[in-house]
Parts: structure tokens; C-alpha cells; sequence
């Protein structure tokens, strides 16, 4: 049974369809970004490929030199995409000192024919070639099953000539090397393995049960994972194709030109949509931009599995189990290949920040791919482990996920875009979107307006603080609070070990959770703005005021001139003020504008360099605080892109305001924009790589490497203004200009379209 007919993965209960181009062209890719290569359809089943690469020593595979997960551990120079995009392919190039060899991985979709690609790989020496040896184990994994439901397998045939024929409801071909490469051998192992267990195909390769199993010249070998193994002494080239039907060969020059064509439209689209503004900057930064975002988007990966979860009532040291049987699904871009290759909801939507800028209907399927996930009360996972190669790359004690905890609704800054773009406040030059066609993006928002309305719901029943407070002028003012607060972390907050009351009490109430509220209620008076619904606009707006009255009443300390968590001390609120990332949020999302009474001190907080102004961006935390730089320093101190690019973008959005610190913001966005850009760029060409934060002294890039999740988003921070006055700034093309306005409809109309 051919894929097009059970592709289920993405036509989510309650949303439009995308067009079937738009499914078709998404329908296979590098989907298993955890590997160094791995290929799977974005569907529950069907078949799976991936590739490992190893040397000898004594005739045998060298286990310790094995490459297939990523791992920092193998210590690369280089691992990564120089151009990738979702629908067509691209290029990975690997450098791989240990194993002495240089790799050139190139994938490619065949035009119009969704079900059908290609994948060259090329191996070049990296010493003189003496005494040097290269293996690659190219392996097919596919357990279709019978009428019973019985596991069942392909069958693959090597021949005399080196090719590899494999047989199922699709069609995998490699043809012989380039007659420029010198092949020692080729063998095929096949064996009936379990379909849970064919994404661990590296644990077979050593296996002992291989000595039975291999396959010769011109036998058919039978089985559920097939690792075709081929040997090299020189310098290598060969093709792998995978078709639906054998009759449609691809020729060596046809993946030549394909491979042409995807790389000249990437560079072409790149081009189009985030050419940086570097005049500036004094270096070309074009190939850094256009590596992060190929390597962002060859993180996407499809994940199948049961998730784990316990609720908070959970008895301590309970086992977790999963909820129920109900297996999920999720399409997501992963913030790191190596060590994070999972969804993470507070990550996706930075990530989707700059994605939907290339690509908007990618984008919105990764968001309906989000919303499927949520249950019956609202409530999303805030880290989804899916499956069993998923939980392969996660210790067991931080599998399970708890039906109370929240995460920063990041998905809501993407829905808040998407529908400036649709209103036209905000340019989009990506690749042609039918959800920005009227009909289609109203149907789109409409059923997605549902979803938000419901996980705004849960947030606000399941953060509330246990006080509401009242004033003298009768107002009611709402506080949140973090669930699963530790002496020394609060990992719901995306902030982990940043500063917070210790102990923590019921009675503490986080600033930035409140910021988060407030924000999704924004998107919500936009959305409902859009929409025409009139009463859900009035009641949205509302709620909306009274945070941001919450916020002034409640968080706003007059001593620290700053916005401050708050606790209870002998029964009285207390400000527990660590200046840092949380003091700036009100700013960065949305809750100050131009003419705010604290806008001077949020700006002067983040312009001192005693606080959290550096030379190579804003510190997660005040470097006066006595906790900075302390303990585990994850969020106490160091760098992090996510928040800087709000701030960024923050300050060009004030600069081009009218107001009276529009000059300050104006000067602060050129430095920081700067600052941040050559943090990034120069710890990536010193390593060949981005990393997960930026060291607040030395500006070095630290913790994870390859984080080409929301550091990506220097590709749309080279893409702003780049002026060296600010009063250059007015003329600049703006982030978004303004409100243009809702295209309303009629309530009953929307109503009419959703059922349609």
C-alpha cells in the first residue's frame, strides 16, 4: 500500500486541508534528525532508511569509530546542511577526522513525483589516502504487515556488479559506484528484526547473528532491516534511489541536475526572502545566514510514539506510565540534533519565527501538527518524547510530562504573525501560500481560534496563584504561578535555574507568567479582531486590561525600578526582585508601548552595563545580582539569542514609534543588533558551529553545540535595518506597520465557513 493513500499524519480533525501539493512535497525528508542522516515518510508507517559510516582496523569494523546518532562525543569539525529546504532537499557535508574521510550528502526529491528521491553519497580522504579505508552502511528498515497484522518483510538482492535491488510496496535501488571509485566489497545483511526495534539499526551491526545472515552474489536475502554495507580504499560516489513504482529510474545525471536545481532555488529564495543587511558589519555574512537556516530546517522531524505523563496528584515516586494507548503524532523542528532532537513548546515557536518567513504553509502545518497534541482540557506537553528512538536520547527520570505543568505558549507569537501577514501589516516573501488567500486563511484562523481559546483556558485555570487581590478602587487583579517549581529550578518557565523565591511557596507569583497570560489574550483580541467576533473581542480586551493592570499593581517595585516576582513575608506581598530576562518581558511582549510610565527604566535596565547590557548582548541576569554567573549557570547570566531577538525587535518597533525614547530605542537597537550578530557569527567561524548560549565576557559560544533551533534566528536579525543613525530608522522598512486594521466578517458567516 503506497503512502499517498494512508497519509493521515497532518490532516488534523477540525482544520482545513492543505492542498495536496503542499502534502505531497512534505512527504518524505530527513526525518530523523537525531542521525546524522535518516530518512522516513511523515506518516505512522512505512519504511525507513539511514546511514552509517565507520573505518577498519585488522579487517574489522572499528566499533568505537561508528558514526550514525549524532553525538558530540564523535568530535566532528563540521556536521551540517550548507542548503536544505522541506520540499526540495539539499546538502549535508560532514567532516569526520576520526575516521579520516570527508562526506557530501546529497538529497533530493524528485519533481512531481512526491513519493520518489534520491541520495548521493560522496567520500574523499582526508590524508594522503595511504593505508585508508572507509565503510558505509546504507540500511532499509520496513515491517509492512499481512492481512493478520502479522510483521513482514522486503526482500533485497545484491549482484555482481555491486548493485542492491530491495523489494516491497516501494522500491530501493543503489546502482554500482562511479566507475572512479574503487569498491573492496559489498555485502548485504538482512534479518527479521521487530518493528519497534528497526530505528536501533546500529545495535545490529555487530550482532552475532550477522554470520548467518549475509548475503552473497545474485541471492535474495529476506527481512525487516537490511544494512547493505560497502567498502572503499579511495575515494567514493554512489546513488541511492527509493521509487514507488521500479519502473521510474532516476539517472545518475538526473540527481546531478536535481541536486543543481535545489541548491541554485535555495540560494535564490535566500536571496529573495533574508539577504542580510550587513553594510555595517564590515564581513559578508551570507553563507553564516544561509547555514543557519538550512540547518534549521533539516532538524524537522516527524515523531510517532505514546508520550508519558503523571499529573501532580500523582503519588511521590509513583511509576509513570503513559496516559493511555493513544499513540500520537507530531511534525517540529528540533532545537539541537544532538542532544535536544525533540519538540520542545517553548522552543517551536521561535523556530517557526523565521520558517514561516520561507515557507508560511510549512510553518502553519508544524502549528496544526502542535494543536493535534493537545487534550481534552487544553493542556500541551511542554517537552514531547515520542516513541522509542525519541526516549533512546532522554534519561528516564525527565521522560514523563505532568498534566499540570504550562510552558511559555510561544506557538501564539507565530499565530500573531501569521495574522499581520494576512491583514498585510506584515510583508511575506516566501514561497507561494494559499493561507494567505481570504477564504482560506479565515477557515485556517477560525479553527484554529478554537484551540488557542482552549489552551488560554487551561493555562489560566491550572497557573493561577492561590490569592486574587483587590484595591480600593475595586479592581480585581489576576497572579500566576509556575507548576513544578524545585528548591533550585523552575523548568516550566523556560528559565530554568533563573533566580526565583527559595523556598518556594503557594504563595509565590511569577511576573513572567503573567506576561505570558497576558500575551496570549493580545493574540486572542486579535484573533477574534479578524474574525468578527464581536463579543469574544470584548471580553479578550478586558482580560487583557486587567493583566496589564495586574502587572503595574503587582509586580512594578518602586525601589528596584523594576518588575519583580513576588512573595509572601509574614503574611505581607514582598518583592523578590533578580533583575534580569523576567524585568524585560512586559517590554518584549507586548505589555509597554512607546509612552509607558516605566519604558525609561526598562530601557535604562537593559542600557546599564552593571545590569544586563554586554558587548555581546543582553545577560539572562544582572551581572550586580549575587546569584549571577552561580551554580549551574544556565539562565544566570549567559546570552541566549530567543530573548535578544525579542528585544531586537522590540526596540526597532519603539524606534519607529512615535514617543519620547524613541532616539534611545533607536540607538540600542543598532548596538545590540550588532552586538548580537558578531557574538554569533564569530563563535561559528571559529567552530563551524552555533551554539546553545553565548558567554556574557568572552562572547564564546557554550553548553550544547549545533543549537540551530532559536539561534537560527540571526537570519532574521541580518535581515532588519542595519543604519548607523537611528533617526535613519523612520524611513527603514518597518517590523510591521501598524495595525491595518481587522478584515472582519460576519460572526454567522465565520460560523458558516467553519462548518463548510
Amino acid at each position: 500500500m503506497l503512502l499517498t493513500s494512508v497519509v493521515t499524519g497532518l490532516f488534523l480533525t477540525g482544520y482545513a486541508l492543505a492542498e495536496s501539493s503542499v502534502e505531497d512535497a512534505l512527504l518524505w525528508g530527513p526525518y530523523r534528525p537525531n542521525l546524522y542522516f535518516g530518512i522516513r515518510p511523515r506518516t505512522p508507517t512505512g519504511p525507513t532508511f539511514g546511514l552509517m559510516w565507520g573505518s577498519s582496523k585488522d579487517g574489522k569494523l572499528d566499533r568505537r569509530k561508528l558514526r550514525h546518532s549524532c553525538e558530540q562525543s564523535d568530535k566532528l569539525d563540521l556536521y551540517g546542511w550548507t542548503s536544505y529546504d522541506a520540499r526540495t532537499g539539499g546538502v549535508e557535508v560532514i567532516s569526520d577526522p576520526g575516521n579520516a574521510v570527508n562526506l557530501t550528502l546529497e538529497f533530493v526529491k524528485i519533481p512531481t513525483r512526491s513519493e520518489d528521491w534520491s541520495l548521493r553519497v560522496r567520500g574523499v580522504p582526508l590524508n594522503n589516502g595511504k593505508d585508508w579505508n572507509s565503510t558505509v552502511i546504507f540500511y532499509v528498515g520496513a515491517a509492512e504487515e499481512d492481512y493478520y497484522g502479522n510483521a513482514t518483510g522486503i526482500r533485497c538482492s545484491p549482484s555482481s556488479d555491486g548493485s542492491v535491488s530491495c523489494r516491497g510496496d516501494y522500491y530501493t535501488s543503489l546502482p554500482p559506484p562511479t566507475t572512479n571509485s574503487r569498491q573492496s566489497s559489498t555485502v548485504v545483511k538482512s534479518l527479521k528484526v521487530a518493528k519497534d526495534s528497526l530505528w536501533d539499526a546500529e545495535s545490529f551491526v555487530f550482532n552475532e547473528t550477522f554470520a548467518s545472515s549475509n548475503v552473497t552474489d545474485g541471492k535474495t536475502g529476506y527481512g525487516t532491516l537490511h544494512l547493505i554495507e560497502r567498502s572503499f580504499d579511495s575515494a567514493f560516489s554512489f546513488d541511492i534511489h527509493s521509487t514507488a513504482k521500479p519502473s521510474r529510474a532516476i539517472s545518475s545525471e538526473g540527481v546531478s541536475q536535481y541536486v543543481q536545481d535545489a541548491t541554485t532555488e535555495f540560494d535564490r529564495r535566500f536571496d529573495a526572502v533574508f539577504s542580510p543587511n550587513q553594510r555595517s558589519l564590515g564581513q559578508d555574512h551570507t553563507a553564516f545566514s544561509r547555514s543557519l537556516l538550512a540547518n534549521l530546517m533539516g532538524g524537522i522531524g516527524y515523531f510517532y510514539g505514546n508520550d508519558r505523563v503523571n499529573s501532580s496528584s500523582a503519588p511521590p515516586g509513583s511509576r509513570a506510565l503513559p496516559k493511555d494507548d493513544k499513540k500520537h503524532e507530531l511534525f517540529t523542528m528540533v532545537p539541537s540534533r544532538a542532544f535536544f532532537p525533540r519538540g520542545f513548546l517553548w522552543d517551536e515557536g521561535f523556530h517557526l519565527l523565521i520558517v514561516m518567513e520561507w515557507d508560511l504553509d510549512l510553518a502553519l502545518e508544524i502549528v496544526k501538527s502542535w494543536f493535534a497534541l493537545m487534550d481534552e482540557d487544553g493542556w500541551i506537553g511542554r517537552e514531547q518524547i515520542l516513541g522509542p528512538e525519541a526516549r533512546s536520547k532522554v534519561p528516564a527520570e525527565f521522560q514523563v510530562q505532568n498534566l499540570d505543568y504550562a510552558n511559555p505558549p510561544t506557538l501564539y507569537l507565530v499565530v500573531e504573525t501569521y495574522i499581520k501577514m494576512v491583514t498585510g501589516s506584515k510583508k511575506y516573501k516566501g514561497v507561494s501560500s494559499e493561507h494567505l488567500e481570504a477564504d482560506a486563511a479565515r477557515i485556517f484562523i477560525g479553527r484554529l481560534y478554537f484551540d488557542l481559546k482552549k489552551h488560554y483556558d487551561w493555562w489560566g485555570r491550572t497557573q493561577k496563584a492561590g490569592d486574587s487581590y483587590v484595591n480600593q478602587g475595586d479592581h480585581i487583579y489576576h497572579s500566576y504561578r509556575w507548576r513544578g517549581q524545585s528548591e533550585t529550578h523552575i523548568l516550566t518557565s523556560g528559565l530554568d535555574d533563573y533566580p526565583r523565591t527559595k523556598p518556594p511557596g503557594p504563595h509565590d507569583i511569577h511576573v513572567d507568567a503573567l506576561n505570558w497570560m497576558t500575551l496570549m489574550a493580545g493574540v486572542l483580541v486579535k484573533a477574534a479582531d479578524y474574525l468578527g467576533a464581536t463579543k469574544d473581542l470584548q471580553v479578550y480586551s478586558q482580560h487583557q486590561e486587567t493583566y496589564e493592570r495586574s502587572l503595574e499593581f503587582l509586580h512594578w517595585s518602586e525601589v528596584d525600578q523594576a518588575y519583580c516576582d513576588v512573595t509572601k513575608v509574614n503574611g505581607l506581598n514582598a518583592f523578590e526582585c533578580h533583575k534580569g530576562y523576567i524585568s524585560i518581558l512586559p517590554l518584549l511582549l507586548g505589555s509597554m508601548n512607546a509612552t509607558h510610565p516605566h519604558l525609561n527604566a526598562t530601557l535604562a535596565l537593559m542600557r546599564n552595563e552593571t545590569e544586563l547590557w554586554s558587548p555581546h548582548g543582553l545577560r539572562s541576569l544582572s551581572r550586580s545580582d549575587k546569584l549571577f554567573g552561580t551554580a549551574e549557570d544556565y539562565w544566570r547570566g549567559p546570552i541566549w539569542i530567543n530573548i535578544n531577538y525579542l528585544a531586537i525587535i522590540k526596540l526597532l518597533e519603539l524606534a519607529q514609534s512615535p514617543g519620547p525614547h524613541r532616539t534611545t530605542a533607536g540607538e540600542m537597537y543598532i548596538d545590540l543588533r550588532k552586538n548580537i550578530i558578531a557574538t554569533v557569527y564569530n563563535s561559528w567561524r571559529q567552530t563551524g558551529f552555533a551554539w546553545e548560549q553565548y558567554n556574557s565576557n568572552t562572547g564564546a559560544g557554550q553548553r550544547t553545540q549545533g543549537f540551530t533551533g532559536w539561534t537560527a534566528l540571526v537570519v532574521n536579525i541580518l535581515a532588519l535595518p542595519d543604519v548607523t543613525e537611528a533617526s535613519a530608522l523612520a524611513s527603514a522598512d518597518p517590523v510591521a506597520q501598524g495595525s491595518a486594521g481587522s478584515v472582519a466578517i460576519a460572526e454567522a458567516d465565520t460560523l458558516q465557513l467553519l462548518q463548510e
